[in-house]
């Protein structure tokens, strides 16, 4: 399976556009034996698929979809561009409470509270703006790979659905 998936993502990687490749990237390709259907990358290019993933993946081309988003969240840099945002909100969060704590009260209360809120807000605007712009790339990294990009959006319809299956069973 591990070499499987290193083929798979090996003809991704080949696949990304010029104008979003970066020379010290190492992209890798490791099976993780684990049944929840999971995937993720961290910043340079080391991806990790859970065992489940990659059998609810009806086709290569789904689980070749997982992999192509996550290879564009490396390609387009978000976990960097996330962590420069994190300090950010870090900061503006500080701020708010110090000035929260300054006027006092009810006011300062909702100050404080309201800078949290507002920022985390805005950091989720981001991260869906993230998600979106992995979609995209994704689809065309598969495609310039052979692949269907139409299912990309059918393997995450399988991994919504494994959601609604969980949380159903939980609760």
């Amino acid at each position: 399976m591990d070499d499987y998936v290193e083929d798979v993502g090996e003809n991704l990687v080949v696949a990304i556009p010029a104008e979003f490749r970066h020379a010290g990237f190492r992209y890798s390709f490791d099976v993780v034996n684990q049944k929840q259907i999971n995937a993720f990358a961290l910043p340079g290019g080391p991806m990790f698929l859970n065992r489940g993933m990659i059998e609810a993946a009806r086709n290569e081309a789904q689980m070749a979809g997982v992999m192509a988003h996550e290879i564009a969240h490396v390609a387009l840099r978000h976990g960097t561009a996330q962590a420069t945002k994190g300090q950010t909100f870090q900061i503006g969060a500080i701020t708010g409470q110090i000035l929260g704590a300054i006027v006092g009260g009810t006011a300062g209360t909702v100050i404080a509270q309201g800078s949290q809120f507002g920022l985390g807000a805005y950091f989720l605007k981001y991260s869906r703006e993230y998600e979106r712009q992995a979609d995209l790339l994704g689809a065309q990294i598969m495609a310039r790979a052979g692949y269907d990009p139409r299912e990309m959006a059918n393997m995450f319809k399988i991994i919504q659905a494994s959601r609604v299956d969980a949380a159903v069973r939980s609760g």
